[in-house]
């Protein structure tokens, strides 16, 4: 017998921050997770890399017009229950260092209800969306909680 392969579809999530101290996340307008916090992001289109879809989801989600060479690759989400509609969706996270004069110009778009920019150490793991806790943990040392 064949062994069974998953059907996977690509994601990006992006974690975008604001002078080293806060990040931009938007809360969702639609279930599942309305009203949550999340991290902008969404699905790769076929023939798109990951990256490609990093800079192009930016633009849709908050507005941002963001090179691809400023985005590094933080981690991949992989769980098969982490987003509770049908299908296997895994995330490659991305990272971007911005300024405040940068997070001036994002704007809520797509199924964003609302663009906001938090300090890390305000926020709460019952706010959070998805499996998107996980990347707070996961920032690099100089970003997280003291």
């Amino acid at each position: 017998m064949a062994p069974k392969h998953a059907r996977v579809f690509p994601t990006v999530d992006i974690v975008l921050v604001v002078n080293h101290a806060s990040v931009v996340l938007i809360r969702r307008a639609y279930p599942p997770f309305e009203d949550r916090l999340v991290f902008p992001g969404g699905h790769v289109d076929e023939g798109e890399t990951t990256l490609t879809a990093c800079v192009r989801e930016c633009k849709e989600e908050v507005g941002l017009d963001l090179k691809p060479d400023i985005f590094e690759l933080l981690m991949v989400l992989d769980d098969p229950s982490r987003d509770p509609r049908p299908g296997h969706t895994l995330s490659v996270v991305y990272l971007a260092l911005i300024d405040s004069s940068i997070a001036a110009q994002i704007r809520a778009d797509t199924d964003a209800k609302q663009v906001l920019v938090r300090s890390i150490n305000d926020l709460a793991e019952e706010e959070m969306g998805f499996d998107h806790w996980k990347i707070i943990e996961k920032l690099p040392k100089r970003f997280q909680r003291s």
